[in-house]
């Protein structure tokens, strides 16, 4: 039995809202991922004067805002918090999503860094252990991604995407 064309045109926003929701989570996985690649990336070196300066604890960032925290007590934004924002909330524009869908973006960094010894006094080299996690929630689901850099090697140790949607409790989502 054929569709007449109002069903075929419900059926049709039902299916482009699907892939819309489909590419909206893959979009929110990205995100945690570059969080956490942002951080350990090239541009970490316009603050490593700072992070010589605190040696070592945990930097908490929140990604909408580039406010900061190291062990537990506020500090002026990183440079690479306020980069990590600005992209953030761009690719939200470009993506079409909205700042109130989501309901925390944060990065937690467990550092450790000393200097290299090889670098200058004006432009510090520093030998690091970064162990990142990025996270975003929205109203239903929290996205998460653990990765490791130390001295430049890197890997993702977990990356997983949690839906509240079940009653109960969270469930890992495929």
């Amino acid at each position: 039995m054929p569709y007449n064309s109002g069903q075929r045109s419900a059926l049709a926003s039902a299916y482009a809202l699907s892939v819309q929701q489909i590419m909206r989570k893959k979009r929110f996985k990205h995100h945690v991922h570059i969080f956490c690649h942002m951080f350990c990336g090239w541009q970490i070196v316009n603050d490593h004067k700072r992070l010589l300066e605190m040696q070592s604890g945990e930097l908490k960032i929140n990604v909408l805002s580039a406010e900061c925290a190291h062990n537990g007590n506020r500090i002026e934004p990183l440079l690479i918090a306020e980069t990590i924002r600005d992209w953030f909330l761009e690719d939200l524009k470009t993506q079409r999503i909205e700042n109130k869908d989501i309901e925390k973006a944060e990065l937690i960094v467990e550092f450790e860094v000393s200097k290299d010894l090889k670098s200058s006094k004006s432009a510090p080299n520093i030998e690091h252990r970064f162990e990142c996690t990025g996270i975003l929630e929205t109203e239903d689901t929290r996205y998460l991604e653990e990765f490791e850099s130390i001295d430049g090697n890197q890997r993702i140790n977990r990356a997983e995407q949690v839906s509240s949607h079940n009653s109960g409790g969270c469930a890992p989502s495929a």
